[in-house]
């Protein structure tokens, strides 16, 4: 029997559970049997309902009773459309519906990491709370991040993904800012992110230690996403989290392991070439014996992997022939 697929452009009846089954089944055949389809049709009804300013207010019907990952993921796009063009416009009320949705799908979600299946779904919430929390900071979402934080407590998959999202606001705040959030927006935004780095340091130092002290109980994926969460927020963050810490200590112990080379070697050359200043005053003292001290115990460390009497020269030409990836972070630590 054929399915009438047009009813979901019918304004006249109610968006219900229904529909959302109707939606699946064009969903799962447009992408899987295609040929099962009159595409022209199914391409206009699904650019239709995307175009629809009003498809937003079904995201939460869909994502509950949808049986289709790439349907709910079309209603997340409507979603992020909406925050995205009318935000500002919006009541208050409805914004704060639309915030404590947001939040609690993210953690539903950050429980699901494991299956791959989700990742995008995951990816695409996590986008539209970091694109809410540019608009509306100043207006009730400066706890987000002790919420953020203490959700990361309940499992590792929740905890990877709570660290992805923070990566990700560190790198729209301080990299691609400037075209989406007014100078003021952006400084509010860093100096309360400052304020707020010891829950973040917190949290990636839990999960570092934790590695350390049994690597088997923690996923590689979890310390992998925390050091290059870490990554992000190394060039500016306050300079005592970095030097008067046990952080530079625990990368050099990260390094030995073969899987977080890559990722610890990040870190250490982002913390050498951060500017420390050229006073002489104790905290600028201290913090130059530590970087001492960085360069010491890291070049002992690596003597256990690179022969002494290697030519850098010659390596770094075999890294050039075959295009490796990492030849830019070898440029900034020879």
């Amino acid at each position: 029997m054929n399915t009438n697929f047009s009813v979901l452009l019918d304004k006249s009846t109610q968006f219900n559970e229904e529909k959302v089954k109707i939606l699946d089944k064009l969903v799962h055949l447009f992408y899987n049997s295609p040929q099962n389809l009159n595409m022209n049709e199914a391409n206009q009804i699904l650019t239709e309902l995307q175009q629809d300013p009003d498809f937003w207010f079904n995201a939460d019907l869909i994502l509950e009773h949808s049986k289709d990952n790439n349907t709910k993921f079309i209603a997340l796009k409507s979603l992020e459309a909406t925050i995205q063009n009318r935000w500002k416009i919006m009541p208050k009320d409805q914004k704060d519906a639309i915030k404590s949705y947001v939040v609690n799908m993210i953690v539903d979600l950050g429980a699901k990491l494991a299956d791959s299946s989700y990742h995008s779904l995951i990816s695409k919430a996590d986008s539209i709370l970091v694109e809410i929390i540019k608009q509306e900071w100043g207006n009730g979402m400066e706890g987000f991040i002790k919420d953020i934080v203490d959700s990361s407590k309940k499992n590792q998959d929740i905890c990877e993904n709570s660290l992805y999202l923070l990566k990700m606001l560190s790198e729209e705040i301080f990299d691609y800012s400037k075209h989406s959030m007014s100078s003021t927006q952006t400084r509010e935004l860093k100096e309360s992110m400052q304020k707020d780095f010891q829950m973040i340091f917190d949290l990636c130092h839990f999960v570092i230690k934790s590695y350390l002290d049994n690597s088997s109980q923690v996923r590689l994926s979890l310390i992998e996403g925390c050091l290059e969460t870490l990554y992000a927020f190394l060039s500016w963050i306050p300079l005592a989290y970095i030097f008067m810490t046990e952080l530079i200590d625990n990368l050099i112990q990260l390094f030995e392991h073969k899987d977080l080379k890559n990722q610890s070697l990040k870190c250490l050359i982002e913390i050498v070439i951060l500017p420390v200043g050229d006073g002489n005053d104790d905290e600028t003292s201290q913090i130059k014996e530590k970087i001492f001290k960085l360069y010491t115990s890291f070049i002992y460390k690596l003597g256990n992997f690179v022969p002494y009497d290697i030519s850098l020269a010659q390596e770094r030409g075999k890294m050039e022939k075959n295009n490796a990836q990492n030849l830019g972070m070898f440029d900034e630590f020879c």
